[in-house]
């Protein structure tokens, strides 16, 4: 058993035992050398990373995310790259060998949800609010609108698509399958929306009849589990039609 101490504040005023930090998320990278964390102080959010490899027990501090009201982190499939949203319709890309910011996408919308890179790394996706929010006590207005799935090419450094994805609510998941030839994210109505990127059909919505909580793709993309508060469902996507799908419930 190892032991993980998120780092001290960086002013007295924060560091007061009454202003304890609260912890967001965690995850590890998928070669598991280091783990990330998002944690919360009164007034900002810190990303807290560990290279798990080293022996000391605190954490990094390698970036801060100011007005938005929540905010997702995200590995690259290789390892090499960390992604966050940093408030400010910025994503911050951070070169985890190098420990340098590797590249700032400005976007147009405000990242306000997951990220998730395409299978290949080539791409990212963030879910993003068309609303200008000038701080968290905007989130109010934001969570009932439609969102949208902003994919950045990270290698020609721009937006290359946009896509209308539902009334999604900042915590909602986002998941590619496998092959990179689907994209599932869920909204706060209990629909379920499938983006088939390779063209033949743009969207599958699905009715999960409950807010979507957890999402994830079998191995050979053509099955998509959902998860919501004592239920999962497994979605069946057949060959010869996209659009037709089986859910097989199995309740918790």
């Amino acid at each position: 058993v190892r032991e993980l101490k998120l780092p001290a504040a960086d002013n007295q005023e924060e560091a007061k035992p009454e202003r304890r930090s609260q912890l967001l998320s965690a995850g590890f990278s998928p070669d598991g050398n280091y783990l990330v964390a998002i944690d919360f102080w009164p007034g900002d959010k810190r990303i807290i990373l560990w290279d798990l490899r080293q022996e000391q027990a605190e954490g990094r501090q390698v970036g801060a995310v100011t007005r938005i009201p929540l905010t997702s982190s995200a590995f690259s499939p290789d390892s090499r790259l960390l992604a966050w949203a940093a408030g400010h319709k910025t994503v911050v890309l951070w070169n985890l060998a190098e420990a340098r910011v590797e590249q700032e996408m400005r976007l147009e919308l405000e990242p306000t949800g997951p990220l998730a890179f395409s299978p290949d790394g080539r791409q990212l996706a963030a879910l993003c609010t068309p609303l200008e929010l000038k701080d968290e006590a905007d989130a109010n207005d934001w969570q009932g609108f439609n969102s949208f799935l902003v994919f950045w090419d990270l290698v020609g450094g721009r937006e290359v698509s946009r896509v209308e994805a539902g009334k999604v609510m900042s915590l909602a998941p986002l998941a590619f399958s496998p092959d990179g030839q689907r994209l599932a994210v869920g909204d706060m109505t209990g629909l379920l929306h499938v983006f088939d990127l390779t063209g033949q059909s743009s969207r599958v919505v699905l009715d999960h009849q409950a807010m979507v909580q957890q999402l994830a793709f079998e191995h050979t993309g053509r099955r998509l589990i959902s998860g919501s508060t004592g239920t999962l469902k497994a979605w069946e996507f057949a060959e010869d039609s996209p659009t037709r799908s089986q859910a097989l419930d199995a309740n918790l």
